[in-house]
């Protein structure tokens, strides 16, 4: 979902982490695609992410 206030993402970290081996084992492309139709992948969902 998008904050309407800050206009941020949210996408759980282990998803995050889940998907980066998914996307290594099975070769295939994984886009987030949010309400906004703002898109991510899960490379850069990490590198963008905040802790």
């Amino acid at each position: 979902m998008t904050s309407r206030a800050s206009r941020r993402h949210a996408v759980e970290r282990s998803a995050v982490t889940a998907h980066l081996q998914l996307v290594a084992w099975t070769q295939l492309p994984l886009y987030y695609v949010f309400d906004n139709l703002d898109f991510l992948t899960p490379h850069d969902a990490l590198g963008l992410g905040q802790s």
